[in-house]
C-alpha cells in the first residue's frame, strides 16, 4: 500500500499544524491555502474549485480545518461524491457561522445560557456578527445604540 493523500481545506495556523502532523507522518500532502509554512512542506493545489481538486488528486482523506468551506457546503459535496471526510455538514457548522442557530440549538438542548449582566458598569454592550467572522465578531459598543 502507497503513501496516504491528504488534502487540507483552508489556510490558517490550524491548518498549518494539520499539514504539519501528516507530513511528519509520511503522507503525501495536499493544501488548497494560501499559507507560506503549510507550503513549504504540502503540494499547494492549484486555484480549483474543492471538487475539482479532489477529482484531481484523489484523496484518501480530505480534512477540513476554515469554518467557511464547511459553512458553505463544501464537505457535503465531496462527501455526496464519495470522498472520505472530517468537519461537520453544512448543518453542524451552523453552530459556529449562525449565533442565533447556535443558541436555539443550545436551548433546545437544554444548556444554559450565560448569565445575564447585574450592571451596565460591568459589562458593556457587545455585538456578535449573525454570520463567519474568523474569531472577529464580537464587538464592544458604547450603548444600545451605537452598533453602526
Amino acid at each position: 500500500m502507497g503513501k496516504p493523500k491528504v488534502m487540507v481545506v483552508g489556510s490558517g495556523g490550524r491548518e498549518h499544524a494539520i499539514v504539519d502532523l501528516f507530513f511528519r507522518s509520511g503522507a503525501d500532502v495536499f493544501f488548497n491555502g494560501r499559507n507560506a509554512g503549510a507550503s513549504q512542506i504540502a503540494e499547494l493545489l492549484p486555484d480549483l474549485d474543492l471538487l475539482t481538486a479532489a477529482e484531481k488528486i484523489q484523496p484518501d482523506l480530505v480534512i477540513f480545518g476554515s469554518e467557511d468551506n464547511l459553512f458553505s457546503g463544501g464537505r457535503d459535496e465531496l462527501l455526496d461524491k464519495g470522498f472520505n471526510c472530517v468537519g461537520p455538514s453544512k448543518y453542524g457548522a451552523r453552530l459556529e457561522g449562525s449565533k442565533m442557530f447556535g443558541r436555539v440549538v443550545s436551548l433546545q438542548a437544554g444548556i444554559p445560557k450565560p448569565a445575564e449582566p447585574t450592571s451596565i458598569q460591568d459589562y458593556p454592550y457587545y455585538l456578535k456578527y449573525e454570520r463567519l467572522a474568523a474569531g472577529k465578531g464580537a464587538h464592544l459598543v458604547e450603548n444600545k445604540e451605537h452598533h453602526d
